[in-house]
């Protein structure tokens, strides 16, 4: 199960997770999607507490990829362990994901 906080800032929005980013995801993209569609803004994911992702929290990147695109903005991804990196390479997202080592080097590539 994923855990998740919102922090709603003027020019993006930063979400940090913890837990297993996996099949158990109800909640958290209907209420990020909300947001972003509410005020577009571009969206940083902090992956610091995520141990695991599977196959659906791949899919759920991406498809908050694809939101993002839609409407003029992009998608962070920050401080990613070596498990989650390696599963991003292996699933073939990685290459068209924004990734950055830290959330402030995310926020301030999404700031700028």
């Amino acid at each position: 199960m994923v855990e998740y906080t919102l922090d709603e800032r003027p020019a993006l929005i930063i979400v940090r997770l913890r837990g297993s980013l996996d099949a158990y995801l109800r909640d958290f993209s209907p209420e990020v999607e909300k947001q972003i569609r509410a005020n577009p803004r571009h969206l940083v994911v902090d992956l610091s507490g995520i141990d695991f992702i599977g196959s659906r929290g791949m899919g759920l990147l991406f498809h908050l990829h694809k939101v993002l695109s839609d409407v003029g903005r992009e998608l962070y991804l920050a401080a990613l362990s070596q498990a989650v990196t390696d599963a991003l390479e292996v699933g073939g997202i990685a290459s068209l994901l924004k990734i950055c080592a830290t959330e402030d080097e995310a926020v301030s590539a999404a700031s700028s």
